[in-house]
């Protein structure tokens, strides 16, 4: 028997109205150069799909560009079985 279980969910729709997640992706406006966040702990992601693109929208003050890139979720499970033992123990 395997001691580290590993499931990958192929697809599916998070029953969620609004994910917020601890990450920032840091972009470089391809227009003019200037250095861009979008955090997904402000801006969330809405009735999220597992392993389906999604297309995110940030805002360049700089140079007053509206700007595109595709996320996709991906969910895996992680099982260590050899830390199984009777509830107490």
């Amino acid at each position: 028997m395997s001691k580290l279980e590993v499931f990958e969910i192929p697809e599916g729709n998070i029953d969620v109205k609004r994910m917020y997640l601890p990450v920032e992706m840091e972009l470089v406006c391809p227009k003019c150069g200037e250095k861009l966040v979008d955090d997904f702990d402000e801006q969330y992601l809405s009735y999220p799909d597992i392993n389906s693109p999604e297309t995110r929208g940030v805002y360049c003050d700089n140079c007053e560009s509206e700007l595109q890139y595709e996320v996709k979720l991906q969910v895996s499970v992680e099982a260590d079985l050899s830390s199984i033992r009777l509830e107490g123990e």
